[in-house]
């Protein structure tokens, strides 16, 4: 984006991921301040969406994904992610733009900053769509304005049954709360996570207190890619619908606004999505997987442990010269 040389770029990041990063910057971060902008984004839970959105004298252009800016995450880990231009005579008119911009000029944006976010805001087009109405129909979906993906999610879909969903996720909460949510608004009675084992916190006493059935699975090869994407594949007797974009298979992810404690998203919606389009992923459920031996809630810090003896090494790499060496492991340690 950067070397495209056709205008000014700002980078928004968790401020709390950021600060962890800086350790590691020494001798890799060039022009910073001069040919891009970096701002920290203070959210009392994780500032957690992934969009490039690109804007032009007369439209945009957006991708939304689940990749984070990191060597892994173009180019290593299983990610997903699409793209669409937007704004006058486009299919997507923009109207999600508006509460995007208005979340970051809520927040104690720099100086350097507030230039870049004021030459948004005199293209003419940005403008009406920043004094327009929401529309829920349109396929980008965030919660920039406060109000929780599931509330979207069920008024989108209102009145369908959706009987089963097959997801990938990078990480889960504890209890599964939003797998509940799902049977309670649509029904769902089956649910089939591929995920990784390392990075995978459900309680098998909490699922196995939930209404529907969940079956917990890891992909099996020699050249292990971690799972990082974020895919929602629903069934049902109304036919297929589906969603992916940065919200993990959690209830900070989708049942709590940025307000209460919840993350800052972005997802896509397909309504009435083609099999065909999605058959690369729909395939990892019918390959080569092992189901994941879920361990229970940890015991208090002042407990004896076994030691384990299952650990095993995922992946390890250097995202640039001189930088930390990463090491994923299969649990966490």
């Amino acid at each position: 984006v950067r070397a495209s040389q056709k205008g000014n770029v700002l980078v928004v990041a968790d401020q709390g991921q950021l600060a962890q990063a800086q350790d590691s910057w020494d001798g890799q971060v060039v022009g910073l301040g001069s040919r891009y902008q970096l701002y920290g984004f203070q959210s009392q839970a994780s500032f957690h969406p992934k969009l490039i959105i690109r804007i032009g004298q007369e439209s945009g252009a957006v991708w939304v994904g689940s990749a984070n800016l990191t060597f892994g995450g173009w180019s290593v880990n299983q990610e997903l992610g699409t793209s669409w231009l937007f704004g006058p005579g486009q299919e997507d008119g923009g109207a999600w733009l508006g509460p995007v911009l208005s979340s970051l000029e809520d927040q104690s944006i720099t100086p350097r900053t507030s230039v870049l976010l004021d030459r948004i805001r005199r293209e003419p087009w940005v403008e009406t769509i920043r004094v327009s109405e929401p529309d829920e129909n349109t396929p980008l979906q965030t919660n920039f304005d406060g109000e929780s993906l599931a509330a979207k999610m069920t008024r989108r879909w209102d009145g369908r049954q959706l009987t089963s969903v097959r997801l990938t996720t990078g990480s889960t909460d504890r209890s599964g709360a939003w797998l509940r949510r799902l049977h309670e608004i649509f029904g769902v009675e089956e649910a089939t996570v591929l995920t990784e084992a390392g990075r995978c916190s459900f309680d098998p006493s909490a699922l196995g207190e939930l209404p529907l059935d969940v079956e917990v699975l890891a992909s099996q090869s020699d050249m292990p890619r971690p799972m990082h994407a974020k895919f929602f594949w629903f069934d049902g007797p109304d036919g297929p619908a589906a969603v992916f974009g940065s919200a993990n298979c959690s209830a900070a992810a989708w049942l709590n606004g940025p307000a209460d404690r919840g993350n800052v998203e972005g997802v896509v919606f397909y309504d009435d999505p083609d099999p065909t389009d999605f058959e690369e992923l729909l395939q990892l459920f019918e390959g080569e997987v092992e189901k994941i031996e879920l361990a229970p809630a940890e015991e208090p810090q002042d407990q004896y442990h076994e030691p384990h003896t299952d650990l095993r090494v995922v992946s390890i790499g250097w995202e640039a010269a001189n930088a930390p060496l990463f090491v994923h492991f299969s649990r966490p340690i």
